[in-house]
């Protein structure tokens, strides 16, 4: 379940199945090559995702006592600048840190000034594929780099989304019937598949909520570094 050849296969009973065989702008199964099929698949993988922020990595920002900017390292994320999608939460021992309103132009404020000096940060701005501190953190100080990631591409038949896609069959073939219509520029198509990706939607967050992945129902805006 949830595998790409799956995936994969949902779509061509889909496309098969659209009304109207003898228009000679509806494409057939036999004529696309599995290639597209799995490129359809990734895409409205990745739609889901951007759509919902249902995945989630944690980075750890490690100071070395002399630098107040860092990009973030670790297991889950070995190239943040590739996997990021939205910041979640920049956290330490003790507390959250807040972003600065002015972003970027604040810290080059502070460094003008010199008031970027050793301490506990409280406050970060994120730019250039770094996150840059109001203070320079010691040490003994682990910081911790939340956020919302890209998913994996599936590029092997028995490749499986990354969890809690995996178990959602539908929803992500609905999604990968929209951007296929979207390439085949067919309305009939996109009909047929919007109220479904949106019903599949509803549940697929309702879900998600309930197991404590989201605070709220409406996902808080992606920040982007």
């Amino acid at each position: 379940m949830g595998q790409l050849i799956t995936l994969r296969q949902g779509m061509y009973f889909r496309v098969r199945d659209i009304p109207d065989p003898t228009d000679i702008t509806v494409r057939t199964h036999a004529r696309i090559s599995d290639t597209y099929y799995d490129l359809w698949v990734n895409r409205g993988i990745q739609r889901i995702v951007r759509e919902t922020l249902c995945l989630e990595g944690t980075a750890t920002l490690t100071p070395d006592g002399t630098s107040s900017s860092f990009t973030p390292v670790g297991a889950d994320a070995q190239n943040v600048a590739a996997n990021y999608i939205g910041l979640r939460i920049v956290h330490h021992s003790s507390g959250v840190l807040k972003e600065l309103a002015g972003g970027i132009e604040d810290i080059r404020i502070m460094q003008a000034n010199n008031e970027i000096v050793g301490g506990v940060p409280a406050y970060y701005a994120l730019w250039a594929d770094k996150i840059w501190l109001d203070r320079i953190p010691g040490i003994a100080l682990t910081l911790n780099f939340d956020y919302y990631k890209s998913p994996a591409t599936l590029s092997e038949d028995d490749d499986e989304p990354d969890a809690p896609l995996n178990m959602w069959d539908d929803f992500i073939i609905a999604s990968s019937m929209l951007v296929y219509a979207d390439d085949e520029g067919d309305i009939r198509i996109l009909a047929l598949n919007e109220r479904l990706y949106e019903k599949e939607k509803i549940r697929f967050m309702s879900i998600v909520e309930q197991k404590g992945k989201h605070q709220r129902r409406t996902p808080p805006r992606a920040r982007r570094i």
